[in-house]
């Protein structure tokens, strides 16, 4: 389920948002599961929050983020990092992408033993619809 926790907080943060400057474009939040896909709660109560809170401010589209986040047991055989741990080399910490548009996937390596497989997915919402948005990766 999408939660937001404390309102006064929640207002703070878009007030100092759009005291910079800036403006709102939308929200994330993660599954422990692994998975970048919203379940029908998720649009639930994002279509409601678009419609109850955000409309009344002039935002009618909203895209959220989903980060699918799930530990990687054994990082040295894992398919994505196990090239990297060839020939006795110790790899760097960072993010190890590989492509899957739409999504943004990729591996989290924190140390030798400690990673995990990362996949993003991007949803716009408005007028009553969900639609898929196509996520961009650059380390620049």
């Amino acid at each position: 389920m999408v939660g937001f926790g404390n309102l006064a907080a929640r207002k703070r943060a878009e007030d100092t948002v759009r005291a910079v400057g800036f403006e709102i474009l939308g929200g994330f939040h993660s599954h422990p599961d692994g998975s970048p896909r919203f379940s029908r709660e998720d649009i639930d109560v994002i279509l409601d929050e678009l419609e109850a809170v955000y409309s009344k401010v002039g935002l009618s589209n909203w895209l959220e983020i989903v980060i699918g986040v799930k530990r990687i047991c054994r990082p040295r055989s894992s398919l994505g990092l196990k090239k990297l741990f060839q020939r006795g080399k110790t790899p760097k910490p960072g993010f190890y992408p590989w492509n899957v548009e739409p999504e943004i996937a990729g591996d989290v390596l924190i140390t030798p033993k400690t990673a995990f497989r990362v996949r993003t997915s991007g949803y716009w919402f408005g007028d009553g619809e969900v639609r898929e948005a196509l996520l961009c990766y650059s380390r620049y």
